[in-house]
């Protein structure tokens, strides 16, 4: 089946450009709504089709503040955009349910479903998110059957925090698949990219105690550090519990949790120009930088430290990608403050460095790295790993003068690296 209206990279890449500079004021860059509706979730109010969306964007909605974009954008334009917005859609559409009421059986594994049997209860789902909740029986099997949409750009899994003794089966595209985690509160099924057929069965055939219809289920990342979106009414429930943003708009912060998609010990530094980056402490290097908000603790929070917090912004390059020293050797962390600037102290082969971030402008960071202690001990240049993907000026801060090398001479004791967002390039 066709995973999206469109696979087309170059017009995706083309709705996209036009959507972050119409669209994203009211919508969001990431399409989670503000002023206007989110445009990625489950709930779509207007229509979903492809032709809906070239209407609703066409003719826009007056009332609601939005103009129509026909006096502004081209017929080809407008279809690009609404192309990259299916694109992006997370969660059910078509989501129904039936419910089959059952006698108690012996034992919910040996229980073997009928499926000719007639459902006592049809329905559409609420808001397209599943709800084991429903049934009015003590005994059932709940049914639900709709198109999932999966992000095209990563593989994922199905996760359900279900205990031993929930039976689920899933289907997907018409094929039974088997879960390939199946743990404590941690059940997964991978779920490859794009649109699939999805059909779910929850038994409940046998009054247990662990057996409670409440059960949250989300489609999470392939390194399952990150919950992308619920797919289950108290899964949502649950994430919206779960937002708790670390600022920096009014002056620098240092915070030291778990981060999704970063090695472990990695430490987030934000500047109020809304350019940030990490800084592990075991190589001590630069392992990911974002524009945008600090940080959302709240997963981090709410887990106890089991899932990661989540960068509030757009990749400028991550993990692998690393930037800094090039050194095989274990560095120590000496310590860190965020006031007046942001600065770690960290040792590195027997010498000491510190680390001091300025965010200038709205496009810049400014990584001033010094050489602290007896600087006459260095005895071999210092080499610097850049991440491909982002253009940087390496300079000495007092003079100005362009280092052309990733390399520094014996003798240099001071160097910066610029960071200009306005000149990235393809990652």
């Amino acid at each position: 089946m066709s995973t999206f209206a469109s696979t087309n990279t170059d017009i995706l890449a083309a709705g996209k450009a036009t959507y972050d500079k119409i669209c994203a004021a009211c919508h969001a860059k990431d399409l989670s709504g503000g002023a206007g509706f989110n445009l990625k979730d489950e709930e779509w109010v207007h229509g979903d089709s492809t032709t809906a969306l070239i209407n609703n964007i066409s003719q826009g909605f007056p009332n609601a503040g939005m103009p129509a974009f026909k006096h502004m954008l081209s017929t080809e334009e407008i279809k690009n955009v609404a192309q990259y917005i299916q694109s992006q859609r997370q969660g059910f559409s078509k989501l129904s349910y039936k419910i089959y009421a059952v006698d108690e059986a012996p034992n919910t594994v040996e229980y073997q479903f009928d499926p000719s049997m007639a459902p006592t209860k049809t329905g559409v789902a609420r808001d397209n998110l599943i709800d084991f909740s429903i049934p009015e029986a003590p005994y059932y099997i709940i049914e639900y059957s709709g198109i999932l949409h999966n992000p095209i750009t990563q593989p994922t899994y199905l996760f359900a925090a279900a205990v031993k003794r929930h039976r689920i089966e899933l289907e997907i595209n018409g094929k039974a698949v088997e879960p390939a985690v199946n743990r404590w509160q941690r059940r997964l099924w991978p779920i490859a990219q794009g649109k699939h057929n999805v059909t779910l069965r929850f038994f409940r055939v046998r009054h247990e105690r662990a057996a409670t219809p409440k059960l949250d289920m989300y489609i999470v990342n392939e390194s399952v550090t990150q919950k992308l979106f619920a797919v289950s009414e108290s899964g949502k429930r649950f994430m919206a519990q779960t937002k708790v943003p670390v600022l920096s708009n009014t002056k620098a912060k240092i915070v030291r949790k778990k981060i999704v998609d970063l090695p472990a010990n990695s430490i987030a530094v934000g500047h109020p120009n809304k350019l940030n980056f990490a800084f592990n402490t075991k190589t001590c290097q630069i392992v990911g930088a974002w524009s945008g908000d600090l940080l959302n603790v709240g997963p981090n929070v709410e887990r106890r430290g089991r899932d990661a917090s989540i960068p509030l912004g757009t990749w400028l390059f991550k993990y692998p990608k690393v930037l800094g020293i090039s050194s095989e050797s274990q560095c120590r962390l000496i310590k860190y403050s965020a006031a007046p600037q942001p600065t770690i102290v960290f040792e590195q082969e027997g010498q000491s460095y510190s680390l001091t971030s300025v965010g200038s402008g709205q496009n810049k960071l400014h990584l001033q790295y010094a050489l602290l202690g007896n600087k006459d001990e260095l005895k071999h240049p210092l080499n610097f790993t850049l991440p491909q993907g982002l253009n940087f000026v390496l300079s000495d801060p007092k003079s100005g003068t362009v280092i052309n090398e990733p390399s520094l001479a014996i003798g240099q004791h001071e160097w910066q690296i610029e960071i200009d967002t306005n000149t990235e390039t393809k990652q």
